[in-house]
This record gives structure tokens, sequence and C-alpha cells, in this order.
């Protein structure tokens, strides 16, 4: 579980790992996010977040995107071709005739615009896969950091769902109700109205 306001932490979101993504409306109006609940967000999986994040850039720390590539071409792009280094291939050893193909049979499919063209013009413009690489080294953070936690080994310490008492017993002690709610309802698989009072 990462809790977070930063969205780059979305990167990190698989099938082990969430994201309780802490935002204006509070403690109680914090999504935890899913694959599932990323996707729905996004339109995007959760393993091609880095690559749609990197396209799209993130202003908030001053990171622009690929011009011309935002939040509704990147998961598209994403979606038809599977991965950027498909695309980065195709446009490398095809001149992109693949992505266009791909991207004009998925307008006709859907009955969207042909914007084959101009996404491989976008793209294969210069600096275009720069800022993208740039981004994606940017934007990854460290996942290569050893833990010492074991979640093969069942029973491990850190493995979550942790004990609603515990829990209630640790971070209890703040006499905040609002984020002992939030730490029960994240870190077990109990509703938050299984605090217990202390």
């Amino acid at each position: 579980m990462i809790i977070t306001s930063d969205r780059d932490a979305f990167a990190h979101i698989s099938d082990h790992t969430s994201v309780l993504r802490l935002i204006n409306g509070g403690i109680n109006a914090s999504p935890l996010l899913t694959p599932s609940r990323l996707n729905a967000m996004y339109g995007v999986a959760a393993e091609n977040y880095l690559a749609f994040a990197a396209l799209r850039g993130d202003s908030s720390d001053n990171l622009p995107g690929v011009p011309g590539i935002g939040e509704k071409t990147a998961p598209i792009l994403l979606d038809v071709m599977g991965t950027m280094d498909a695309v980065w291939a195709d446009i490398e050893h095809n001149d992109g005739r693949a992505l266009v193909a791909a991207l004009d049979s998925w307008a006709e499919e859907t009955s969207n615009r042909r914007i084959g063209n101009a996404l491989r013009t976008r793209l294969s413009a210069p600096g275009a896969r720069e800022r993208y690489e740039f981004n994606v080294r940017l934007m990854a953070g460290r996942d290569d950091l050893d833990l010492g936690f074991t979640p093969d080994v069942p029973g491990s310490p850190g493995l979550l769902p942790l004990d609603v008492d515990r829990v209630s017993r640790v971070v209890g002690h703040l006499n905040v109700q609002a984020t002992t709610d939030l730490a029960v309802r994240v870190l077990t698989s109990a509703p938050a109205s299984s605090v217990v009072e202390r």
C-alpha cells in the first residue's frame, strides 16, 4: 500500500500494490486505486500508466509531455499498440506504417476520426522520443529497494490485511477518528466502523 498525493506512484499499481491517493477532499474522499480503478479513471492498464504519464506529461512537476499527445490520445495509442516499445520500434524500423494502419483500423471500428498519420508525425518529431524517455526516467521512481518483506511467505510482517484491533490501537493513540478510520479501511479487510474505541 502506497499512501501519497503524488500521481507518479500510480506507476507502481499492480495486483500486489494499491495506492491511496490523498486529495483535497480529505482522507475520507481519498480513492484507493487498484489496477481496475486506475483503468476506469484513465483508460490505461496499470502496466502502461508510466508510459501514459510520460506521453501526457505532468504540469504539477513542470514536465511537458510529447507535444500533441494528451490524456485522450495516449490511452488510445497504448491500447491499440500495446506498448511504447512497439511504437518506437515501428517508427524506427517501419516508418510508423504499422502504427498508422492499427490506428486507422481502430478509427474505422469505433467510428472515430483517423489519428494515425497525425500521431506518427508527432511521435517522429525531433525531440519527441527524448522527451518521452526523459519523463519515464523521472517519473519511474525506484522499485529495486529491498524493504526486507517476504510477500511469498504467509504471515510475513507487513503483509495486508493487518489485524483490525492492532491497527486501531497503534493509530488510535493519535485521537483523530478520521485517521484511525482511514487506517482501518486501507490496512485491514474490515470496514471503518469496526474501529475499537480506546
